[in-house]
Protein backbone atom coordinates (compact mmCIF):
# COMPACT_ATOMS: atom_id res chain seq x y z
CA UNK A 1 0.00 0.00 0.00
CA UNK A 2 1.29 3.27 -0.76
CA UNK A 3 -1.64 5.16 0.93
CA UNK A 4 -4.67 4.84 2.36
CA UNK A 5 -7.01 7.31 4.29
CA UNK A 6 -8.90 7.10 8.01
CA UNK A 7 -11.88 5.14 6.63
CA UNK A 8 -9.42 2.43 5.72
CA UNK A 9 -8.23 2.46 8.91
CA UNK A 10 -11.82 2.36 10.19
CA UNK A 11 -13.14 -0.55 7.87
CA UNK A 12 -9.93 -3.08 8.44
CA UNK A 13 -9.10 -2.23 12.16
CA UNK A 14 -4.95 -1.43 10.64
CA UNK A 15 -3.19 1.69 11.86
CA UNK A 16 -2.28 3.86 8.88
CA UNK A 17 1.39 2.82 9.51
CA UNK A 18 0.43 -1.38 9.58
CA UNK A 19 -1.27 -0.77 6.26
CA UNK A 20 1.57 1.14 4.62
CA UNK A 21 3.45 -1.92 5.53
CA UNK A 22 1.17 -4.74 4.15
CA UNK A 23 0.11 -6.07 0.82
CA UNK A 24 -3.39 -6.20 -0.91
CA UNK A 25 -3.36 -9.97 -0.35
CA UNK A 26 -2.87 -9.63 3.41
CA UNK A 27 -5.90 -7.82 3.97
CA UNK A 28 -7.76 -9.53 0.97
CA UNK A 29 -9.00 -12.56 0.76
CA UNK A 30 -7.30 -14.30 -2.90
CA UNK A 31 -7.29 -17.46 -4.23
CA UNK A 32 -4.41 -17.18 -6.54
CA UNK A 33 -2.21 -14.32 -7.56
CA UNK A 34 -4.51 -12.74 -10.44
CA UNK A 35 -8.12 -12.90 -8.45
CA UNK A 36 -6.82 -9.94 -6.40
CA UNK A 37 -9.01 -6.88 -6.83
CA UNK A 38 -6.03 -5.30 -8.72
CA UNK A 39 -6.07 -7.59 -11.56
CA UNK A 40 -7.50 -8.23 -14.72
CA UNK A 41 -7.44 -7.17 -18.49
CA UNK A 42 -9.99 -4.89 -18.30
CA UNK A 43 -8.43 -2.76 -15.43
CA UNK A 44 -4.79 -3.08 -17.58
CA UNK A 45 -6.38 -1.47 -20.51
CA UNK A 46 -7.26 1.23 -18.54
CA UNK A 47 -11.13 0.51 -17.52
CA UNK A 48 -12.22 0.61 -14.10
CA UNK A 49 -12.87 -2.34 -12.78
CA UNK A 50 -15.83 -2.94 -9.88
CA UNK A 51 -16.12 -6.53 -8.02
CA UNK A 52 -16.63 -7.75 -4.87
CA UNK A 53 -14.29 -9.01 -2.57
CA UNK A 54 -14.07 -10.29 1.42
CA UNK A 55 -11.68 -8.35 3.75
CA UNK A 56 -9.38 -9.59 6.30
CA UNK A 57 -10.04 -7.45 9.70
CA UNK A 58 -7.30 -6.99 12.37
CA UNK A 59 -9.43 -8.12 15.15
CA UNK A 60 -9.97 -11.54 12.71
CA UNK A 61 -13.44 -11.04 11.15
CA UNK A 62 -14.04 -11.11 7.85
CA UNK A 63 -16.28 -8.96 5.95
CA UNK A 64 -17.65 -8.19 2.31
CA UNK A 65 -16.97 -5.40 0.59
CA UNK A 66 -17.13 -3.58 -3.38
CA UNK A 67 -13.94 -2.43 -4.88
CA UNK A 68 -13.86 0.10 -7.47
CA UNK A 69 -10.33 -0.04 -9.12
CA UNK A 70 -8.59 1.79 -11.73
CA UNK A 71 -5.13 2.12 -12.91
CA UNK A 72 -3.32 6.09 -12.37
CA UNK A 73 -1.58 7.43 -15.40
CA UNK A 74 1.34 6.84 -13.01
CA UNK A 75 1.02 3.31 -12.94
CA UNK A 76 -0.13 3.09 -9.42
CA UNK A 77 -3.67 1.63 -8.69
CA UNK A 78 -5.95 3.21 -6.76
CA UNK A 79 -9.25 1.37 -4.96
CA UNK A 80 -12.55 2.42 -3.36
CA UNK A 81 -13.49 0.43 -0.81
CA UNK A 82 -17.02 0.27 0.41
CA UNK A 83 -18.92 -2.41 3.20
CA UNK A 84 -21.65 -4.30 1.49
CA UNK A 85 -22.07 -6.44 4.75
CA UNK A 86 -25.92 -5.08 4.99
CA UNK A 87 -26.67 -5.94 1.59
CA UNK A 88 -25.14 -9.03 1.74
CA UNK A 89 -27.10 -10.27 4.84
CA UNK A 90 -30.06 -9.04 2.94
CA UNK A 91 -29.37 -10.89 -0.24
CA UNK A 92 -29.22 -14.10 1.74
CA UNK A 93 -31.92 -13.58 3.59
CA UNK A 94 -33.81 -12.84 0.54
CA UNK A 95 -32.59 -15.75 -1.28
CA UNK A 96 -33.32 -18.11 2.05
CA UNK A 97 -36.85 -16.19 2.15
CA UNK A 98 -36.90 -17.30 -1.77
CA UNK A 99 -36.32 -20.59 -0.88
CA UNK A 100 -38.70 -21.10 1.83
CA UNK A 101 -41.71 -19.65 -1.03
CA UNK A 102 -40.88 -22.04 -3.52
CA UNK A 103 -41.22 -24.92 -0.83
CA UNK A 104 -44.45 -23.81 0.26
CA UNK A 105 -45.56 -23.23 -3.45
CA UNK A 106 -44.49 -26.48 -5.03
CA UNK A 107 -45.20 -28.29 -2.05
CA UNK A 108 -48.11 -27.27 -0.68
CA UNK A 109 -51.48 -30.07 -1.23
CA UNK A 110 -54.01 -27.24 -2.31
CA UNK A 111 -53.73 -25.88 -5.88
CA UNK A 112 -51.51 -22.56 -6.06
CA UNK A 113 -51.39 -20.29 -8.32
CA UNK A 114 -49.88 -16.85 -9.58
CA UNK A 115 -51.88 -14.42 -12.14
CA UNK A 116 -50.45 -11.08 -13.57
CA UNK A 117 -52.18 -7.96 -12.86
CA UNK A 118 -54.31 -6.78 -14.78
CA UNK A 119 -53.90 -9.29 -17.47
CA UNK A 120 -55.11 -12.26 -15.39
CA UNK A 121 -52.24 -14.33 -17.18
CA UNK A 122 -50.99 -17.32 -15.45
CA UNK A 123 -47.58 -16.85 -14.14
CA UNK A 124 -46.11 -19.96 -12.20
CA UNK A 125 -48.10 -22.74 -11.01
CA UNK A 126 -47.78 -25.55 -8.22
CA UNK A 127 -47.56 -29.14 -8.78
CA UNK A 128 -51.23 -29.94 -7.22
CA UNK A 129 -52.78 -27.15 -9.65
CA UNK A 130 -51.30 -29.21 -12.03
CA UNK A 131 -52.35 -32.71 -11.10
CA UNK A 132 -55.88 -31.65 -9.97
CA UNK A 133 -56.73 -29.42 -12.89
CA UNK A 134 -55.35 -32.26 -15.17
CA UNK A 135 -53.09 -29.28 -17.52
CA UNK A 136 -49.84 -29.53 -18.04
CA UNK A 137 -47.45 -26.37 -16.43
CA UNK A 138 -47.01 -25.27 -19.80
CA UNK A 139 -50.34 -25.50 -20.76
CA UNK A 140 -51.00 -23.11 -17.64
CA UNK A 141 -48.70 -20.74 -18.22
CA UNK A 142 -50.37 -20.03 -21.69
CA UNK A 143 -53.64 -19.35 -20.08
CA UNK A 144 -55.74 -17.37 -18.11
CA UNK A 145 -57.89 -17.29 -15.25
CA UNK A 146 -60.71 -17.09 -17.47
CA UNK A 147 -60.38 -19.99 -19.01
CA UNK A 148 -60.70 -22.01 -15.61
CA UNK A 149 -64.27 -20.36 -15.51
CA UNK A 150 -67.65 -20.51 -16.96
CA UNK A 151 -69.21 -17.85 -18.75
CA UNK A 152 -71.56 -17.49 -15.90
CA UNK A 153 -68.99 -16.43 -13.79
CA UNK A 154 -66.82 -13.67 -16.17
CA UNK A 155 -68.89 -10.86 -14.96
CA UNK A 156 -68.53 -11.58 -11.08
CA UNK A 157 -64.94 -12.75 -11.37
CA UNK A 158 -64.92 -8.73 -12.92
CA UNK A 159 -67.13 -7.45 -9.70
CA UNK A 160 -64.64 -9.21 -7.47
CA UNK A 161 -61.62 -8.07 -9.00
CA UNK A 162 -62.89 -4.11 -9.29
CA UNK A 163 -63.46 -4.22 -5.68
CA UNK A 164 -60.55 -6.29 -3.62
CA UNK A 165 -57.72 -4.69 -5.83
CA UNK A 166 -54.74 -5.91 -3.00
CA UNK A 167 -54.72 -7.75 0.12
CA UNK A 168 -55.35 -10.59 1.27
CA UNK A 169 -59.27 -11.50 0.43
CA UNK A 170 -61.36 -14.50 1.24
CA UNK A 171 -62.73 -14.49 -2.26
CA UNK A 172 -65.16 -17.02 -1.38
CA UNK A 173 -66.77 -20.21 -3.51
CA UNK A 174 -66.11 -20.31 -7.17
CA UNK A 175 -66.79 -22.62 -9.53
CA UNK A 176 -64.36 -23.93 -11.87
CA UNK A 177 -63.67 -26.35 -14.70
CA UNK A 178 -61.19 -28.74 -14.87
CA UNK A 179 -59.38 -30.08 -18.35
CA UNK A 180 -61.88 -32.55 -19.00
CA UNK A 181 -65.02 -30.52 -17.86
CA UNK A 182 -65.93 -31.51 -14.52
CA UNK A 183 -67.25 -28.90 -12.56
CA UNK A 184 -65.56 -28.19 -9.31
CA UNK A 185 -66.50 -25.77 -6.28
CA UNK A 186 -63.29 -23.85 -4.76
CA UNK A 187 -63.15 -22.26 -1.78
CA UNK A 188 -60.67 -19.22 -2.90
CA UNK A 189 -58.23 -17.00 -0.89
CA UNK A 190 -55.93 -14.78 -3.03
CA UNK A 191 -53.42 -12.15 -1.96
CA UNK A 192 -51.78 -8.84 -3.64
CA UNK A 193 -47.82 -9.03 -3.62
CA UNK A 194 -45.20 -8.74 -5.88
CA UNK A 195 -43.12 -10.88 -8.38
CA UNK A 196 -39.78 -9.91 -10.02
CA UNK A 197 -41.30 -6.29 -9.96
CA UNK A 198 -44.14 -7.30 -11.24
CA UNK A 199 -47.72 -6.81 -9.46
CA UNK A 200 -49.32 -10.64 -9.37
CA UNK A 201 -52.23 -12.09 -7.11
CA UNK A 202 -51.16 -15.31 -5.43
CA UNK A 203 -54.38 -17.65 -5.33
CA UNK A 204 -54.89 -20.55 -2.62
CA UNK A 205 -57.43 -22.50 -4.16
CA UNK A 206 -59.53 -25.56 -1.61
CA UNK A 207 -61.60 -28.20 -3.32
CA UNK A 208 -64.66 -28.37 -1.29
CA UNK A 209 -67.40 -30.34 -3.81
CA UNK A 210 -67.48 -32.94 -1.68
CA UNK A 211 -68.30 -31.07 1.36
CA UNK A 212 -71.00 -29.20 -0.54
CA UNK A 213 -72.40 -32.00 -1.82
CA UNK A 214 -72.65 -33.75 1.81
CA UNK A 215 -73.94 -30.58 3.23
CA UNK A 216 -77.07 -30.56 0.38
CA UNK A 217 -77.89 -34.06 0.82
CA UNK A 218 -77.54 -33.14 5.11
CA UNK A 219 -80.20 -30.43 4.67
CA UNK A 220 -82.13 -32.71 1.99
CA UNK A 221 -81.97 -35.51 4.47
CA UNK A 222 -82.73 -32.80 7.20
CA UNK A 223 -86.21 -31.27 5.37
CA UNK A 224 -86.96 -35.11 4.82
CA UNK A 225 -86.93 -35.70 8.60
CA UNK A 226 -88.74 -32.92 9.28
CA UNK A 227 -91.79 -33.92 6.48
CA UNK A 228 -91.63 -36.83 7.61
CA UNK A 229 -92.04 -36.23 11.52
CA UNK A 230 -94.64 -33.49 11.04
CA UNK A 231 -96.84 -36.20 8.78
CA UNK A 232 -96.57 -38.71 11.95
CA UNK A 233 -97.59 -36.28 14.01
CA UNK A 234 -100.44 -35.19 11.97
CA UNK A 235 -101.61 -38.92 11.64
CA UNK A 236 -100.96 -39.04 15.74
CA UNK A 237 -103.13 -36.25 16.06
CA UNK A 238 -105.65 -37.70 13.84
CA UNK A 239 -105.56 -40.72 15.43
CA UNK A 240 -106.04 -38.70 18.97
CA UNK A 241 -109.21 -36.85 17.16
CA UNK A 242 -110.92 -40.37 15.82
CA UNK A 243 -109.71 -42.33 19.53
CA UNK A 244 -111.63 -39.48 21.51
CA UNK A 245 -114.81 -39.40 19.42
CA UNK A 246 -115.24 -42.94 19.63
CA UNK A 247 -114.53 -43.14 23.16
CA UNK A 248 -116.79 -40.40 23.53
CA UNK A 249 -119.93 -41.28 21.38
CA UNK A 250 -119.63 -44.87 21.25
CA UNK A 251 -118.39 -45.83 24.60
CA UNK A 252 -120.30 -42.74 26.44
CA UNK A 253 -123.54 -43.72 24.50
CA UNK A 254 -122.88 -47.58 25.75
CA UNK A 255 -122.74 -46.72 29.30
CA UNK A 256 -125.63 -44.09 28.85
CA UNK A 257 -127.75 -47.35 28.03
CA UNK A 258 -126.29 -49.54 30.49
CA UNK A 259 -127.28 -47.20 32.91
CA UNK A 260 -130.74 -47.38 31.94
CA UNK A 261 -131.10 -50.29 32.05
CA UNK A 262 -129.88 -51.07 35.20
CA UNK A 263 -132.27 -48.46 36.16
CA UNK A 264 -134.87 -50.41 34.55
CA UNK A 265 -134.01 -53.71 36.53
CA UNK A 266 -134.04 -51.91 39.42
CA UNK A 267 -138.08 -50.41 38.86
CA UNK A 268 -138.89 -54.27 37.92
CA UNK A 269 -137.18 -56.45 40.46
CA UNK A 270 -139.34 -56.34 44.12
CA UNK A 271 -136.98 -56.77 46.65
CA UNK A 272 -136.85 -55.86 49.98
CA UNK A 273 -133.35 -57.10 50.20
CA UNK A 274 -131.43 -54.00 51.46
CA UNK A 275 -127.89 -55.38 49.95
CA UNK A 276 -129.44 -55.57 46.42
CA UNK A 277 -130.88 -52.21 46.24
CA UNK A 278 -127.55 -50.78 47.56
CA UNK A 279 -125.60 -53.02 44.95
CA UNK A 280 -127.69 -51.32 42.38
CA UNK A 281 -127.17 -47.78 43.45
CA UNK A 282 -123.32 -48.35 43.44
CA UNK A 283 -123.14 -50.07 40.15
CA UNK A 284 -125.58 -46.94 38.99
CA UNK A 285 -122.92 -44.54 40.64
CA UNK A 286 -119.89 -46.63 39.24
CA UNK A 287 -120.97 -45.73 35.71
CA UNK A 288 -121.67 -42.11 36.52
CA UNK A 289 -117.95 -42.01 37.30
CA UNK A 290 -117.11 -43.80 34.42
CA UNK A 291 -118.58 -41.86 32.13
CA UNK A 292 -116.75 -38.67 33.91
CA UNK A 293 -113.76 -40.33 33.53
CA UNK A 294 -114.24 -41.42 29.58
CA UNK A 295 -115.38 -37.99 29.31
CA UNK A 296 -112.01 -35.90 31.10
CA UNK A 297 -109.89 -39.47 28.72
CA UNK A 298 -111.61 -38.07 25.26
CA UNK A 299 -110.40 -34.49 26.03
CA UNK A 300 -107.46 -35.03 27.09
CA UNK A 301 -107.24 -37.19 23.63
CA UNK A 302 -108.39 -34.19 21.46
CA UNK A 303 -110.56 -31.56 23.77
CA UNK A 304 -113.56 -30.89 21.20
CA UNK A 305 -113.27 -26.82 22.39
CA UNK A 306 -109.83 -26.48 20.10
CA UNK A 307 -111.72 -27.40 16.90
CA UNK A 308 -115.17 -26.02 17.77
CA UNK A 309 -114.09 -22.77 19.48
CA UNK A 310 -110.12 -22.06 18.74
CA UNK A 311 -106.62 -21.68 20.15
CA UNK A 312 -107.41 -18.72 22.93
CA UNK A 313 -110.97 -20.44 24.59
CA UNK A 314 -108.92 -23.99 24.16
CA UNK A 315 -106.09 -22.41 25.78
CA UNK A 316 -108.58 -20.33 28.68
CA UNK A 317 -110.04 -23.93 29.58
CA UNK A 318 -106.93 -25.82 29.59
CA UNK A 319 -106.00 -22.90 32.55
CA UNK A 320 -108.80 -24.05 34.28
CA UNK A 321 -108.66 -27.79 34.10
CA UNK A 322 -104.80 -27.06 35.54
CA UNK A 323 -106.32 -25.14 38.15
CA UNK A 324 -108.80 -27.27 39.40
CA UNK A 325 -106.84 -30.47 39.12
CA UNK A 326 -103.53 -28.92 40.82
CA UNK A 327 -104.73 -26.37 42.66
CA UNK A 328 -102.12 -23.96 41.64
CA UNK A 329 -103.04 -20.64 40.81
CA UNK A 330 -103.39 -20.06 37.08
CA UNK A 331 -103.50 -16.84 34.74
CA UNK A 332 -103.74 -16.69 31.18
CA UNK A 333 -103.86 -13.76 29.20
CA UNK A 334 -103.97 -12.74 25.40
CA UNK A 335 -104.69 -10.09 23.44
CA UNK A 336 -105.35 -12.58 20.28
CA UNK A 337 -109.24 -12.91 20.90
CA UNK A 338 -110.23 -12.65 17.09
CA UNK A 339 -107.19 -14.38 15.93
CA UNK A 340 -107.43 -17.66 13.98
CA UNK A 341 -104.69 -19.67 13.56
CA UNK A 342 -104.87 -22.68 11.46
CA UNK A 343 -104.65 -26.26 12.84
CA UNK A 344 -101.60 -27.46 12.73
CA UNK A 345 -100.22 -24.28 14.56
CA UNK A 346 -103.94 -24.31 17.10
CA UNK A 347 -102.83 -27.99 17.87
CA UNK A 348 -99.05 -27.07 18.29
CA UNK A 349 -99.18 -24.52 20.41
CA UNK A 350 -102.09 -25.89 22.42
CA UNK A 351 -100.08 -29.48 23.18
CA UNK A 352 -96.90 -27.37 23.89
CA UNK A 353 -98.81 -25.62 26.98
CA UNK A 354 -100.52 -28.77 28.18
CA UNK A 355 -97.13 -30.11 28.53
CA UNK A 356 -95.44 -27.46 30.22
CA UNK A 357 -98.34 -26.99 32.81
CA UNK A 358 -97.76 -30.72 33.14
CA UNK A 359 -93.83 -30.13 34.06
CA UNK A 360 -95.02 -27.64 36.62
CA UNK A 361 -97.21 -29.61 38.43
CA UNK A 362 -94.25 -32.95 38.32
CA UNK A 363 -91.53 -30.53 38.99
CA UNK A 364 -91.43 -27.01 39.75
CA UNK A 365 -93.37 -27.24 43.13
CA UNK A 366 -95.10 -24.03 42.58
CA UNK A 367 -98.29 -21.76 43.93
CA UNK A 368 -98.58 -20.01 40.76
CA UNK A 369 -98.44 -19.59 36.98
CA UNK A 370 -98.51 -16.49 34.67
CA UNK A 371 -99.14 -17.76 30.99
CA UNK A 372 -99.51 -15.46 27.89
CA UNK A 373 -100.03 -15.66 24.01
CA UNK A 374 -99.52 -12.36 21.91
CA UNK A 375 -98.11 -11.60 18.68
CA UNK A 376 -94.58 -10.15 19.08
CA UNK A 377 -92.34 -9.15 15.75
CA UNK A 378 -93.95 -10.89 13.54
CA UNK A 379 -94.32 -14.10 15.53
CA UNK A 380 -96.59 -15.92 17.68
CA UNK A 381 -95.06 -15.86 21.06
CA UNK A 382 -96.06 -18.06 24.43
CA UNK A 383 -94.34 -17.47 27.74
CA UNK A 384 -94.95 -19.07 31.01
CA UNK A 385 -93.49 -18.53 33.98
CA UNK A 386 -93.42 -20.32 37.47
CA UNK A 387 -92.86 -19.17 40.37
CA UNK A 388 -91.11 -22.99 41.60
CA UNK A 389 -88.35 -24.16 42.96
CA UNK A 390 -86.62 -23.24 39.45
CA UNK A 391 -83.01 -25.30 38.28
CA UNK A 392 -79.39 -25.57 36.66
CA UNK A 393 -80.18 -25.53 32.65
CA UNK A 394 -76.83 -27.31 32.68
CA UNK A 395 -78.76 -30.23 34.41
CA UNK A 396 -81.31 -31.06 32.02
CA UNK A 397 -79.04 -30.05 28.93
CA UNK A 398 -77.25 -33.68 29.63
CA UNK A 399 -80.68 -35.25 29.94
CA UNK A 400 -82.75 -36.99 27.22
CA UNK A 401 -85.69 -35.83 29.20
CA UNK A 402 -89.04 -37.19 26.38
CA UNK A 403 -90.88 -34.02 27.86
CA UNK A 404 -88.65 -31.27 26.73
CA UNK A 405 -87.76 -32.96 23.23
CA UNK A 406 -91.01 -33.19 22.24
CA UNK A 407 -92.19 -29.56 22.84
CA UNK A 408 -88.81 -28.57 21.11
CA UNK A 409 -89.87 -31.02 17.94
CA UNK A 410 -93.02 -29.61 18.20
CA UNK A 411 -91.82 -26.13 18.04
CA UNK A 412 -89.28 -26.78 15.28
CA UNK A 413 -91.99 -28.68 13.27
CA UNK A 414 -93.91 -25.21 12.93
CA UNK A 415 -90.82 -23.43 12.43
CA UNK A 416 -90.18 -21.52 15.69
CA UNK A 417 -88.11 -20.98 18.47
CA UNK A 418 -87.88 -22.86 22.03
CA UNK A 419 -86.29 -21.48 25.41
CA UNK A 420 -85.87 -22.13 28.54
CA UNK A 421 -84.54 -19.32 31.20
CA UNK A 422 -84.25 -20.75 34.92
CA UNK A 423 -82.48 -20.65 37.83
CA UNK A 424 -82.56 -22.40 41.31
CA UNK A 425 -84.92 -20.59 43.60
CA UNK A 426 -86.17 -18.40 40.96
CA UNK A 427 -88.85 -20.50 38.96
CA UNK A 428 -88.71 -21.29 35.33
CA UNK A 429 -89.92 -19.30 32.59
CA UNK A 430 -90.94 -21.42 28.76
CA UNK A 431 -90.07 -18.70 25.74
CA UNK A 432 -92.06 -19.69 22.07
CA UNK A 433 -92.16 -18.00 19.02
CA UNK A 434 -93.37 -19.19 16.35
CA UNK A 435 -93.49 -17.10 12.97
CA UNK A 436 -97.20 -15.80 11.65
CA UNK A 437 -95.97 -17.01 8.25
Amino acid sequence: YIDVNSSATLLTGYSKEELLKMNVSDVFFTNDENSHPFSGDQLDDGKPLLNESIIRQKAGSHIHVEISAKLLEDGRYQGIVRDIVARKTAEEELRNSEMKYRLLFEQNPMPMFMLSIPERDFLDVNNAAVEFYGYSREEFLSMNAYDLRSEDETEKLENYYAQNPNGINHAGIWTHLKKDGTEVKMDIITHYITNDGRNARLVLANDVTEKLDAEINLQKSHEQLRLLATHLEDIRESERTHMAREIHDELGQQLTGLKMDIAWLNRKIKSDDLEVQQKIKDTIQLIDTTVITVRRIATELRPSILDDLGLIPAMEWQSEEFQKRSEIETNFVSNLSNFAASPEVATGIFRVYQESLTNVMRHAQASKVEASLNIADDSLELVITDNGKGFLIETISNKRTLGLLGMKERVNLMGGTYEIISAPGHGTSVKINVPLS
